[in-house]
């Protein structure tokens, strides 16, 4: 009798703990869906010295004057060298269509966020220190204003395929006309520079887009602050010559307003 008893006993018990374990069970919610691209609220200007490889002026006032904004600018906005010129090494479309959007007057210019900041004499010269001032005060003015928007993303290869996924987030409301661009950037892209001996690297080449226009793809019309939203991925079949570590991706985000394309936000992925 005292086994029976010890038994019933022993089956309620293991009859309640089963039932509390599936009651445990199912109060714990589905684990959240995370979004794996993380969308920073600040703002990242773009820099970028619209130049030439056949340039003298490029190559020797521009180089040095480059490298000082780039040390200057590096950490905190995306440089980018231009060569919008159809005969220069390191042409494309994209760099060829910016050189006029972004004010190209001359070889070398000094732009942030598609403006020019070249600082020109009455005589056709150019103010290097003015231009460098700036450049450097457009790229500060730019990071202290409130962020409209930001873009993000995650960066894949599979052999010489380069993959991207975009993300925008919108920080305040927002109506009109969006595109998102994927640029590649390769620095130490090793060419002959007018004014310099043999070759040598070249600073953070725009290789050009990702996609079949220059200013990307249009992806929403009216946008609610707080929302972000996730777009179509960016391929590109990567060229053999080009250093796949040296390697980085610039989302930018434009509004277009008529006819022309007007620089919001950008973040540098690699």
């Amino acid at each position: 009798m005292k086994n029976m008893r010890l038994m019933s006993i022993l089956a309620v018990v293991l009859l309640s703990l089963t039932n509390c374990k599936k009651e445990d069970k199912g109060s714990v919610p589905p684990p959240a869906k995370i979004s794996p691209i993380i969308v920073a609220e600040m703002n990242t200007p773009i820099y970028g010295k619209l130049t030439a490889t056949w340039c003298g002026p490029c190559g020797a006032w521009g180089w040095t004057l480059n490298d000082e904004v780039i040390a200057a600018i590096e950490t905190k906005a995306i440089p980018m060298g231009l060569y919008g010129s159809n005969t220069s090494n390191f042409t494309n479309a994209t760099v060829n269509k910016w050189f006029t959007d972004f004010g190209g007057k001359s070889y070398p210019n000094f732009t942030v966020n598609g403006t020019n900041k070249t600082a020109f004499s009455s005589n056709g010269g150019i103010y290097t220190t003015t231009t460098k001032t700036d450049v450097l005060a457009a790229v500060d003015n730019f990071i202290a204003t409130p962020v409209q928007a930001s873009a993000g993303g995650n960066l894949t290869w599979a052999g010489q395929t380069l993959s991207v996924k975009s993300a925008v987030k919108y920080f305040i409301n927002q109506t009109g006309d969006f595109y998102i661009g994927a640029y590649m950037i390769e620095n130490k892209a090793k060419s002959i520079q007018n004014s310099q001996v043999g070759e040598v690297e070249h600073h953070y080449v725009c290789r050009g887009s990702m996609s079949a226009d220059v200013y990307g793809v249009k992806y929403a019309g009216a946008l609610t602050a707080g929302t972000q939203t996730e777009l179509t991925d960016f391929t590109f079949d990567v060229p053999s010559t080009w250093i796949k570590e040296n390697i980085s991706v610039a989302i930018i985000i434009w509004k277009k307003v008529g006819a022309s394309y007007t620089f919001v936000n950008a973040a540098k992925i690699k």
